[in-house]
C-alpha cells in the first residue's frame, strides 16, 4: 500500500483520521439501552443525596441519542472516509496519518488484523449506572496484533487510554463523582500522544461535541521501555545488598555449623530489642557456644538472613513485665489496616463505583469504612510503650537523667525507623513503573516527580506539614505523626517521672488540644467530617476539601490518642508488673464500657448513610471524641490483660504465633500499599467490588 498523497481539498482535513479512533462507536452499532428498573439503578448511583433523578434521566437519554446518531450508518462512514484522500493537519504527523489510513483500508477490505484492532477498542458496556465509566477494551489482544500492510517501514500497535472530560453540567449532576469517560484504543505505534489529541479533537469538532482534549487526557502504554538512570542505580544497589546478604548468610551458616568446637568460647549473644519487654535489652538465646568474632565479622553477620530469620521466629519465654497482649493487638490492627486499604486502593479500577453506597449502608461494612481507627490503635500503643519503657529505664538509672539517656531516646527511634523507610522509598519510587503492565498501569510511577523535591521531608519526618499536598509515599504521614509525638513526649515523661500530678495535667492538655483543634477545623469545613469515615460526603470531596491535609494527618488532631496511651503506660509502670485482681463486678463493668465505646465509635456514623444525618454539633463532637473513646477502649484491654483480668481475651492476644507476625508489622506497613497498587492496576479488566472478592483478595495479601 502506497502512502497517501496530499491533495488540495482542505475541508476534511484530519476528519479522515478521526474515524479510526471513533470506530469503536461507529462500527460496534452500540446503543445506550436504559435498564428496565431505571429507578433502582438511579438509587444505587445516588450516593450523593442531592442528585436530581429527573436531570440524570434527561442527561442519559440525551447522551444515548448521541451514541445512536454516531452508530446509525457505520458502513457508509467507512466507505466515505476510506475513499477520501486528505493531508493531515499540521498537528498530526505523516506517520500516524498513513498508518491510521491503513487501518481504514483494512476495515473496508475486511482484513483480520484491522478487525482485531477494532475489536481491541473499548466499547459501550452495560452497568453505566453502576459507575462503569472506564471501557478498557482488550489490552493484550491489541499488543499482539501484527498489521498486514505493505508500508515501509512496517508498523506495530500500541494501547492508549483516552479520557473524555464530561461537560461541567454533567460533572455537577453527579456531584463530581464522575468527571470523565475513559476509553481504551488500539492505535498505530507511530501516533504520539500529541497526534492522538489532535486526532480526537478533530473528531469532536466535526461531531459538534463541545469538548477539547489536552495531552494530559491521553496515556499511551509504552512497551520495551529502557530503564532510567535512577532505576539502573537502584538495581545496582539492590544487587550489592543481595550479594552481601547471601555472603553473610553463608558465612553465618558456616561458622555456626561447621567451625570446630576448638575455636568456640562461651559468650553472651548480642542483646536484642523487644519493644514489649520490661527492659530495652534482653538476651535472645542466653549463654551459649558462639565463635569468636571480629568487629568486621559481627558487622557482616548483621545482614545474615539465617540469623535474622531465627530471631524473627524466636518465641521463647517472655521476661518479667512483658506486655504480651500487645503482640496480638499489633497484628490484628495491621490486618485491619490492610483490609481497609483493600477497599480503598482499587477505587480507580472498579466497574460498580456507585454500589459503594449500598455497602456503606450495611452494618457489616462499618468495620471497614471506619478502619481509620486502626491507626489510632498504633498511636495508643506507641505512647504506652514509650512511657512504660522510658520510666523503667529511668528507674534503673536511679532517677539520674544523664545526657546519654536523652540522646539515645531520640537516636534510637530515628535509627529504628529511618533506614528501612528510606531504603524502601529508594527502591519503590524509581522501579514501580517497570514491574507491572496493563491498560491503566502507572508506568510513570505513582509519586509526584518521583519524590525529587519531597523525599527530604520524609527523612526529617515533617511531610505532614511541608509540601503535604505532594507527599511522597502518601501513607507515610503516620510515621511523621508518630515521630513528632515522640519528640514532644520527652518533656512530659521527665515531668511525670518527678511530678506526676503536673505530668498528668500535661497529658490531659494534649487530649484537650486534640478535641478542640478537631472541632474547630470541622466547624470551618463541615465536608471534612463526612470524609473521615471513607467518603460519606461524596468522592468529589477528596479533591475539593482539604480534609486530608488540614485535618486527617495533622498531629494536633491525633495526639489525644497518643496521650491516652502515655497515661496507660504510666499506670502500668506504677503497677510494676504486679498482678492486680480487679473485683469481678468492676471488671465486668470495665469490659462492658470498653465494648460500648468501641461499638459506638464503629457504628455511630451508620445513621448518616441511611437518611438520618447528624446535626453539625453532634457530628463535630463525634469526630472530636471518637478517637479518644477508641483509645480508652484499647488501653482498658491492655491494662486488663497485663494485670491478669483479661481472661480468654488475654489468652488470644498473647498467643505465641502472633510474636513473629508482630515483628513484621512495620515492614508490612511500608510494603502492602505498593503490592496492592501493583496488583490492582495490573488488571486487564475492571474489578467488581463485593464482599467475597475483596475479602478473598485481603486473605491473599495476608499470606
Amino acid at each position: 500500500m502506497t502512502s497517501v498523497k496530499p491533495t488540495s481539498s482542505p475541508r476534511f482535513n484530519s476528519f479522515l483520521l478521526v474515524f479510526a479512533c471513533f470506530s469503536l462507536f461507529a462500527c460496534s452499532s452500540a446503543q445506550l439501552v436504559l435498564p428496565r428498573n431505571f429507578e433502582d439503578s438511579l438509587y444505587r448511583a445516588q450516593f450523593l443525596a442531592n442528585i436530581d433523578q429527573r436531570q440524570v434521566r434527561e442527561a442519559l437519554v440525551d447522551h444515548s441519542q448521541q451514541f445512536e446518531n454516531w452508530s446509525k450508518h457505520p458502513a457508509e462512514l467507512v466507505h466515505l472516509f476510506a475513499n477520501v484522500e486528505q493531508a493531515p493537519s499540521e498537528n498530526i504527523s505523516w506517520g500516524c496519518f498513513n498508518d491510521t489510513f491503513s487501518i481504514l483500508k483494512g476495515l473496508v477490505q475486511k482484513q483480520r488484523w484491522a478487525i482485531e484492532m477494532l475489536d481491541a477498542d473499548g466499547k459501550l458496556p452495560s452497568g453505566i449506572l453502576e459507575g462503569e465509566f472506564t471501557w478498557l477494551g482488550a489490552y493484550d489482544e491489541c499488543l499482539k496484533i501484527q498489521p498486514n500492510v505493505t508500508t515501509t517501514p512496517p508498523w506495530s500497535t500500541q494501547y492508549c487510554l483516552v479520557s473524555f472530560p464530561f461537560p461541567s453540567a454533567v460533572v455537577q449532576l453527579f456531584q463530581g463523582a464522575v468527571k470523565s469517560l475513559n476509553i481504551g484504543f488500539c492505535l498505530p505505534k507511530s501516533c504520539s500522544p500529541q497526534d492522538v489529541v489532535a486526532l480526537f479533537n478533530s473528531g469532536l469538532h466535526v461531531m459538534k461535541v463541545n469538548n477539547t482534549l489536552t495531552e494530559g487526557n491521553v496515556y499511551c502504554q509504552q512497551q520495551d521501555r529502557a530503564l532510567s538512570i535512577k532505576a539502573i542505580v537502584v538495581l545496582a544497589v539492590v544487587a550489592v545488598f543481595v550479594t552481601v546478604v547471601i555472603v553473610a548468610s553463608i558465612y553465618d551458616i558456616y561458622i555456626t555449623h561447621f567451625v570446630s568446637e576448638f575455636f568456640k568460647i562461651e559468650v553472651l549473644d548480642p542483646p536484642s530489642v523487644n519493644a514489649t519487654t520490661a527492659t530495652d535489652y534482653q538476651p535472645l538465646f542466653g549463654r551459649q557456644s558462639t565463635p569468636v568474632r571480629s568487629t568486621l565479622a559481627s558487622l557482616i553477620l548483621c545482614f545474615s538472613a539465617y540469623s535474622n530469620t531465627k530471631k524473627i521466629f524466636e518465641v521463647g519465654r517472655s521476661s518479667e513485665g512483658a506486655l504480651e497482649c500487645l503482640h496480638g493487638i499489633r497484628v490484628l490492627s495491621m490486618f485491619w489496616v490492610i483490609l481497609g486499604h483493600t477497599w480503598v486502593f482499587p477505587f480507580g479500577v472498579l466497574d460498580n463505583l456507585f454500589d459503594m453506597l449500598d455497602f456503606l449502608k450495611s452494618w457489616s461494612f462499618q468495620a471497614i469504612s471506619n478502619a481509620t481507627f486502626s491507626v489510632d490503635t498504633f498511636f495508643t500503643m506507641s505512647g504506652l510503650l514509650v512511657t512504660y519503657l522510658f520510666l523503667r529505664e529511668l528507674k534503673k538509672q536511679e532517677g539520674q537523667v544523664h545526657p546519654s539517656l536523652i540522646i539515645m531516646y531520640y537516636f534510637r527511634r530515628f535509627w529504628r525507623l529511618t533506614p528501612p523507610y528510606m531504603l524502601f522509598i529508594m527502591f519503590y519510587v524509581p522501579l514501580i513503573g517497570y514491574w507491572g503492565s496493563g491498560p491503566v498501569y502507572p508506568q510513570q510511577g505513582t509519586e509526584v516527580d518521583e519524590c525529587e523535591n519531597t523525599w527530604w521531608t520524609n527523612m526529617l519526618y515533617i511531610n505532614n506539614f511541608v509540601k503535604a499536598n505532594k507527599m511522597c509515599m502518601g501513607w507515610s504521614w503516620y510515621l511523621s505523626n508518630d515521630m513528632q509525638f515522640h519528640w514532644v513526649a520527652l518533656p512530659v515523661l521527665l515531668v511525670i517521672a518527678f511530678w506526676p500530678l503536673i505530668g498528668t495535667v500535661m497529658i490531659l492538655a494534649f487530649v484537650l488540644v486534640h478535641m478542640l483543634s478537631t472541632s474547630l477545623i470541622l466547624h470551618n469545613d463541615p465536608k471534612a467530617a463526612s470524609m473521615l469515615n471513607g467518603g460519606g460526603g461524596g468522592i468529589q470531596d477528596l479533591g475539593n476539601s482539604d480534609w486530608f491535609v488540614n485535618l486527617y494527618i495533622k498531629p494536633y488532631c491525633r495526639i489525644g490518642t497518643y496521650a491516652v496511651g502515655m497515661a496507660a503506660g504510666y499506670l502500668l509502670f506504677r503497677l510494676n508488673g504486679r498482678r492486680y485482681r480487679i473485683p469481678i463486678l468492676l471488671n465486668i463493668l470495665g469490659w462492658i464500657t470498653a465494648a460500648a465505646f468501641a461499638l459506638s465509635v464503629l457504628y455511630g456514623y451508620h445513621r448518616e448513610y441511611n437518611g438520618d444525618p447528624m446535626s453539625n454539633e453532634l457530628r463535630e463532637f463525634y469526630w472530636a471524641a471518637s478517637r479518644i473513646a477508641w483509645s480508652l477502649a484499647i488501653v482498658w484491654v491492655v491494662i486488663a490483660c497485663s494485670t491478669g483480668n483479661g481472661g480468654f481475651v488475654n489468652t488470644l492476644l498473647s498467643w505465641k504465633a502472633f510474636i513473629p507476625l508482630s515483628r513484621l508489622t512495620y515492614a508490612a506497613y511500608l510494603v502492602h500499599p505498593v503490592l496492592m497498587l501493583s496488583f490492582f492496576y495490573s488488571s486487564r479488566i475492571l474489578l467488581h467490588a463485593g464482599d467475597v472478592y475483596m475479602v478473598g483478595f485481603f486473605r491473599i495479601r495476608e499470606w
